[in-house]
C-alpha cells in the first residue's frame, strides 16, 4: 500500500542523492518545498510502500538501510 512520506534535508543535492538512491519515481513525487528562504534546505513529500524504508547515506557517504 503507498502512502504518503516525507524528508527533510539540508540542500539539494542531498534531495537528489536520495531520489536516485531509492529509485523514486518522477509521478511518485508529490511536491518539493523550500523549508527557508534564505537556507538551501528543502522537503520532499513522495508516495512510497508503507513496508519499505527507504536507503540513507552515513557520514562517510556509505548506503545504509
Amino acid at each position: 500500500m503507498k502512502i504518503l512520506k516525507s524528508k527533510k534535508f539540508g540542500g539539494h543535492e542531498a534531495l537528489a542523492t536520495f531520489v536516485n538512491d531509492n529509485n523514486i519515481a518522477r509521478e511518485d513525487i508529490h511536491v518539493i518545498i523550500p523549508s527557508n528562504e534564505h537556507l538551501a534546505g528543502c522537503v520532499i513529500f513522495f508516495y512510497g510502500d508503507s513496508e519499505f524504508k527507504e536507503k540513507e547515506r552515513n557520514v562517510w557517504g556509505k548506503l545504509e538501510g
